[in-house]
């Protein structure tokens, strides 16, 4: 009973009071399990029945081996149409006819189409093979079609900037030019560039259709059509939901707070922004994401972090149990939601998503409700709040002036508020229930997958950068530095027999997780690179620089210039101070001179008088 309950099976990794391990024998007798540290241990079937109720064991889903391609080539392009225009044309087909195969006439139908362009026609067989890679992808067509070890040609960025100007410029208009003219004013512009562009090679027209298919279709709905036509066009949130079992639905948002921190020694670190989850149906809040900044920006980074963080299993599951992966999610229409990182990461996970309307809170209620009950039951207390801002009320004081706590400080009272507070108090929308009763309630009841601590899909970062890397000292960003034998392998095997000592690299990297960094090599593998002073999980950088003292430039020491030292010669001169120099004594003079002649010149040049000659003990000329 317990075995279809909790859906058990040789071969599960699951987490057990902190340990993980790996289920290797069931039955209804006995569960063995392996653990990390290679030891067994047996356990009756109740036994972890009654660690699932009370929170201390959990599943943990198979990690799954992703790739993440940054920039395809013009030919790796060209394959992507071709497969994408047989693979969409199928999809379309089976959505009308459900029951029906894939049909050599259907594949005929898309090769009349895109002959001139793509003259190779694929078997059925074939087609129906990218057809399913396509979907086990996530529809990400770049993924089959960039084998391992394929060197990334990308175009030019000068070319590529030129490109974005164009388009911005003669496409993205309410007139709604065509791609033609478009591509027109690009050719004049690229040829007016002179000697500057007489090494690249001009994109064609495909290339530069690719580039304008790549936008994100919303920021061009916006500009072509309006941004009425933009909402309606994109997926919108429906108004009332309907939820019976947790993760069955979640809520994500961020939200600015009007209160500054400090630094540790005392200089002012920037405001507070923080990006929340809430499962809808035990109002439990399933991660968050504290982000300080002086001026901070809604990213990528700060979206997937947060999204990470609600699908793991927390440092102690007894205290904070609430965690997996949500069926569906529901997202702001920011461009940290919208952003190609996080839309990677969201395909990797395999959940639905579906896109808010800009500045329509009532489609996301709960995680709306939750911010306002932290405002009133936690940030109210704070020294330093200054409230919601409200544009006809003046502070008295700026965040800056305000600020009393330290970001460290901060974290810590926000962290004991969420577990032992927020979590523990009743909620009116799920009957005066605790969303910790929720949760512990109905969890054990339903399957809540989590990801593991070591799984591929952590390794996709928020932010992608090319950084410099050596063999000895790896890769450093932010005063951090991160290194592993794997990168070092890895770096001498892409230098080989060359002089390099340093080599540019693509690097994903999440600003509020210190802890690691992942590097993405030319044929799409993600490899982690951890830190090298062993920091530990959800640490920001942030954190890390909050604890270091800042250093004005303008207050460091200079040494003195020698024109400097040559006027202070020159003073101490006139006004008869001795300089260390006058009283040197050449190589040629110590060998010609006698001693008496050396004292009879000492005697003529010195400027000690008599008087302070007789006062000194043990001190004469004769």
């Amino acid at each position: 009973m317990m075995n279809q309950a909790l859906a058990l099976a040789t071969g599960q990794d699951v987490k057990l009071g902190g340990r993980q391990g790996t289920i290797k024998h069931i039955d209804n007798e006995v569960i063995l399990i392996k653990f990390g540290d290679k030891s067994f241990e047996n356990f009756a079937p109740h036994e972890i029945y009654q660690a699932a109720n009370d929170g201390c064991f959990h599943m943990i889903e198979k990690p799954i081996d992703i790739r993440c391609i940054v920039e395809l080539t013009e030919k790796q392009q060209l394959e992507c149409d071709r497969r994408s225009a047989y693979c969409d044309a199928f999809l379309a087909f089976k959505e009308l006819h459900p029951t029906k195969g894939l049909s050599n006439g259907l594949v005929n139908k898309v090769y009349d189409k895109i002959q001139e362009t793509h003259p190779t026609k694929p078997s059925v067989k074939t087609v129906y093979a990218w057809y399913r890679l396509w979907l086990n992808d996530g529809r990400d067509m770049a993924l089959q079609v960039v084998h391992g070890n394929s060197q990334d040609q990308r175009m030019p960025p000068e070319v590529k900037e030129l490109m974005g100007k164009i388009v911005r410029r003669y496409y993205l208009k309410p007139s709604r030019p065509t791609i033609n003219s478009a591509y027109e004013h690009f050719k004049r512009a690229f040829k007016g560039k002179g000697r500057a562009f007489a090494d690249f090679k001009m994109p064609s027209k495909s290339t530069f259709s690719r580039f304008i298919q790549r936008l994100s279709k919303y920021e061009v709905d916006c500009a072509r059509y309006g941004k009425k036509h933009a909402d309606r066009e994109n997926r919108i949130a429906s108004k009332a939901y309907n939820v019976t079992m947790p993760l069955e639905l979640a809520e994500c948002d961020a939200a600015d707070f009007n209160i500054g921190l400090l630094n540790d020694d005392g200089t002012y670190a920037g405001k507070v922004v923080i990006f929340a989850i809430i499962d809808v149906a035990t109002r439990a809040c399933l991660g968050y994401t504290v982000q300080v900044a002086k001026k901070p920006a809604e990213s990528a980074a700060l979206v997937i972090h947060s999204l990470s963080h609600s699908m793991r299993i927390k440092p102690d599951p007894l205290r904070y149990p609430m965690g997996g992966i949500a069926m569906t999610y529901v997202f702001d229409n920011g461009p940290g939601f919208r952003a190609e990182m996080t839309r990677k990461f969201m395909n990797a996970i395999g959940s639905d998503v579906t896109y808010c309307r800009s500045r329509h809170p009532e489609e996301k209620p709960h995680v709306e409700r939750m911010y306002r009950t932290w405002r009133k039951k936690f940030f109210s207390k704070l020294s330093g709040y200054l409230g919601k801002r409200d544009k006809e009320v003046v502070p008295e004081h700026t965040l800056k002036q305000a600020a009393t706590l330290t970001v460290t400080e901060f974290i810590e009272l926000f962290d004991a508020y969420i577990q032992d507070e927020y979590h523990h108090t009743p909620n009116r929308g799920i009957n005066n229930y605790t969303p910790y009763q929720m949760w512990q309630k109905h969890a054990h009841l339903d399957e809540v997958m989590t990801i593991g601590d070591f799984d591929d899909r952590l390794k996709i970062r928020g932010s992608l950068k090319k950084l410099t890397c050596t063999s000895t000292h790896g890769v450093s960003h932010r005063g951090q530095r991160f290194h592993s034998e794997e990168l070092k392998m890895v770096f001498n095997q892409a230098v080989c027999n060359t002089k390099k000592s340093s080599l540019p690299m693509e690097v994903m990297i999440d600003d509020f997780d210190a802890s690691a960094i992942t590097v993405v090599l030319p044929d799409g593998q993600l490899i982690e690179v951890p830190n090298v002073r062993g920091i530990e999980r959800d640490i920001s950088f942030t954190k890390l620089s909050s604890h270091m003292l800042n250093v004005n430039e303008e207050d460091l020491p200079v040494s003195k210039t020698v024109q400097q030292i040559k006027n202070e010669i020159k003073q101490k001169r006139a006004n008869g101070t001795l300089v260390p120099s006058d009283s040197l004594v050449r190589e040629n003079e110590i060998s010609q001179n006698t001693q008496t002649d050396m004292e009879t010149d000492f005697e003529q040049h010195t400027t000690i008088t008599d008087e302070e000659r007789e006062s000194a003990t043990g001190f004469g000329l004769e």
